[in-house]
């Protein structure tokens, strides 16, 4: 980690504080983070000095490691800190100086993620965050209780309404609103956070490749979720995690997407060549048991055709081709946008072994409960009578994954563990177990 200020005491910094200093109003929050490095996040009310500190949480005694930023008008008064030198599997307190001033709330902590392909770690995942509908959102509070070793935003995660998307200050305030709710700080203030855009934290409704103000959406997505990295060439957003013995594989399906309206066709895209290209190739050069690849819009839905890859059915062949020609095993789809939970199953003779989609819609929001009425053959499970999240598990020591569906107060709604992707030699996969509650 660097070092750059010395530690002072508390009532120091404190007497030393300037009159009318910034006060943090966002986060803090907990980026990227793998084995060895953490991203931190914070926004204050005005430009001003932030100073991470950082100490591992089961030594009180220790030296503060402190890395300083100074927050600006041109990202919102957002400031991004990397922190480096961690160690594996370790718990770190931490606490933010604003002006030199400690940040009410603090201290709090971060876990690093196990080193690559090895250790247990629990994914909890969703999308659709309206602030308007559901101002409460009590459902991160059951998130944080589960305590996953990182969260994952599937997209959707604010909503702009029709004049926002045509006004740039009304974007940032519409995404700054949504984190400021208390809530979400709660959990993202000690839970590695990464994340993917869908239509409406993107733009309007539907919207694709042609909104005119996609360049403004994506220095807003950057300067609030701090990813690994987002996209290539100063466009889209997509980015890779490695999180123990999980790669993460988030996409952007709106930067490089054709219109809805336009045929399917062998060159129709929701991705865009390059980004395709992108997916398979860091799939097959992959070592982790389990690739996660986050899709946004449903991948395996093939009973109906709005905002799925049912849109865009050749480009999913070509992906799933990729998958089955280069070898790739252990890959399972996420995906959110639908409103309810769901889940999409196709038989091994695809790839070699089974495909599962795992759909979670939304985590605040009004629920589709009609969603039931269309008939699915590779449906294995549906639910829309409320908030829920995903939650995964992956052990690599017991080899073994878990996938979970679970609602606003954290009960299981559904659960499996899917044969093929990652079990013992000669153990037969845990049954699923029924649904709670359905349509």
């Amino acid at each position: 980690m660097t070092r750059t200020l010395a530690s002072l005491p508390l009532a120091l910094l404190l007497l030393l504080a300037p009159a009318g200093a910034a006060e943090l109003t966002g986060g803090p929050l907990v980026g990227a983070t793998d084995e060895a490095t953490s991203r931190l996040w914070a926004r204050t009310d005005g430009p001003a000095e932030v100073v991470f500190r950082v100490r591992p949480a089961a030594d009180p005694g220790a030296r503060w490691e402190e890395v300083a930023r100074r927050t600006r008008d041109d990202a919102d008064n957002t400031a991004v800190a990397l922190i480096e030198g961690l160690a594996p599997g370790t718990e770190y307190a931490y606490e933010v100086l604003v002006d030199g001033r400690p940040a009410p709330g603090g201290p709090w902590s971060f876990r690093t993620l196990p080193a690559p392909g090895t250790g247990r770690v629990t994914l909890a995942f969703g999308s659709c965050v309206n602030m308007a509908r559901q101002p409460e959102q009590p459902i991160f509070d059951a998130v944080a209780a589960a305590g996953p070793s990182a969260f994952v935003f599937l997209g959707d995660n604010s909503y702009y309404d029709r004049e926002d998307v045509k006004d740039p200050v009304r974007m940032w305030a519409r995404v700054r609103e949504q984190r400021e709710n208390p809530g979400l700080r709660r959990l993202i203030g000690s839970t590695p956070v990464l994340a993917q855009w869908d239509d409406h934290d993107y733009g309007p409704n539907d919207s694709d490749r042609t909104y005119a103000l996609k360049g403004v959406a994506r220095d807003i997505f950057v300067a609030y979720f701090p990813n690994p990295s987002a996209g290539e060439g100063g466009e889209g957003i997509y980015t890779r995690a490695s999180l123990g013995p999980v790669d993460l594989f988030l996409l952007d399906n709106r930067w490089f997407r054709d219109p809805n309206r336009q045929p399917n066709s062998p060159d129709k895209t929701l991705l865009g060549a390059r980004q395709r290209e992108w997916l398979l190739e860091g799939l097959a050069a992959s070592t982790a048991p389990i690739k996660v690849v986050a899709t946004a819009n449903q991948f395996l839905a093939r009973y109906h055709a709005f905002e799925s890859w049912q849109l865009a059915r050749d480009e999913r062949e070509a992906i799933l081709d990729g998958i089955r020609d280069r070898g790739v095993k252990g890959v399972l789809f996420v995906s959110g946008d639908r409103h309810l939970a769901e889940v999409v199953r196709w038989p091994a003779d695809r790839v070699g072994y089974e495909l599962w989609d795992v759909t979670s819609s939304p985590l605040a929001n009004t629920s589709f409960q009609r969603g039931g009425d269309v008939s699915n053959p590779d449906r294995v499970f549906i639910y829309g009578a409320g908030n829920n999240f995903g939650w995964i598990e992956v052990d690599a020591d017991a080899r073994t994954v878990r996938l979970e569906l679970r609602d606003e107060k954290g009960e299981t709604l559904w659960a499996a563990s899917p044969e093929g992707l990652f079990q013992p030699a000669g153990q037969a996969p845990a049954p699923a177990t029924p649904g709670r509650r359905a349509f």
